[in-house]
């Protein structure tokens, strides 16, 4: 029989199939081969000639041979078998821990998912805090807090600071104390300039208490001066009268001072009207001995320069700022 060419590996099955039809074929071939041999003997027995003797030799080695080819065959194919066995064996060893990996692998793609809502849900909430926080820093940017703490209007006959008259006319004859309290408004907001452009005042010192707010001198007799009056001339309140005039008056100095400051940073920077000693506008801020209708111009003219200067503060950042207004 001639022998069954096998170049590759077989499959379970297939190996299987061809060991049990070579099987067959070799249980067919033992017994072919137990009655040639009983036919041998049978024919030992009788006489036999030289031809015939050499026919049966012949036949009895081509089946030896073809005997042999069957068992190498079977052979190869058992080792094919095991071979086959082993891979498979290891495939199935591969096959579970791939199993694990991918279980592996899923977990941590449910974990990811997790965790990429939970990014996502942080995201929206950020951006939302984000969207909010940029709307309140448009209206910031947009607000000026210096206008809104000290709001100056001087399109009526009299000029107001934060809805306090400063100055008396005939026909609006004001009460003192809401003057002294436009006055403790004024000085406050001089002050709150100076220390946001980080600038000390030279000769006076700034002192907002209200409605009996003062300045102070620093140098010489460190004369203290009542920005606040009473609108009584008679003799016991002429010396008050007149420190509230130099009050004023040092006021006027001091909101000088800040405008060189300013000019010095700002060239294109010039209040509207010119400060000169003890005039604004080229009127005297004086009270003593003048007209209240003179006086309350004057008093005009320097809440319209204050309100110069306070923009220029709010615009402006010190060198050692971070830059933000």
């Amino acid at each position: 029989m001639d022998s069954l060419p096998v170049n590759q590996p077989l499959c379970q099955d297939c190996a299987e199939t061809i060991l049990e039809r070579l099987n067959t074929e070799l249980e067919t071939a033992k017994r072919q081969n137990e009655f040639y041999q009983q036919c041998s003997q049978n024919i030992r027995l009788k006489t036999l000639s030289v031809e015939e003797q050499k026919s049966i030799n012949a036949e009895i080695k081509q089946k030896s041979k073809g005997e042999k080819v069957l068992r190498d065959t079977i052979d190869d194919l058992q080792k094919q078998y095991e071979a086959v066995m082993d891979e498979m064996r290891q495939l199935e060893t591969e096959e579970a821990d791939l199993g694990k990996e991918e279980d592996s692998f899923w977990r941590q793609v449910n974990q990811f998912q997790v965790h990429l809502d939970d990014f996502r849900d942080d995201r929206e909430t950020v951006n939302l805090q984000y969207d909010h926080l940029s709307n309140q820093l448009m209206s910031l940017q947009r607000t000026n807090v210096y206008n809104d703490t000290f709001n100056i209007v001087y399109d009526r006959p009299l000029a107001t600071i934060n809805g306090l008259r400063l100055g008396r006319l005939s026909s609006h004859m004001v009460e003192w104390a809401e003057i002294n309290a436009a006055w403790g408004q004024t000085l406050f907001l001089l002050h709150t300039v100076a220390r946001k452009l980080n600038f000390t005042f030279q000769f006076f010192r700034l002192v907002p208490l209200g409605s009996f707010s003062r300045i102070e001198k620093t140098e010489g007799d460190h004369a203290s001066f009542e920005l606040f009056g009473s609108g009584d001339f008679h003799l016991g309140q002429l010396l008050h009268n007149r420190r509230f005039d130099q009050a004023m008056v040092a006021f006027l100095n001091c909101l000088a001072q800040l405008e060189d400051f300013a000019r010095q940073r700002d060239s294109q920077l010039h209040l509207p009207y010119l400060i000169h000693k003890d005039r604004v506008g080229g009127v005297s801020i004086k009270l003593q001995f003048g007209q209240e209708e003179t006086w309350t111009k004057a008093l005009k003219c320097t809440l319209i320069n204050c309100k110069w200067i306070l923009a220029f503060a709010a615009s402006y950042s010190p060198p050692n700022s971070n830059g933000s207004t």
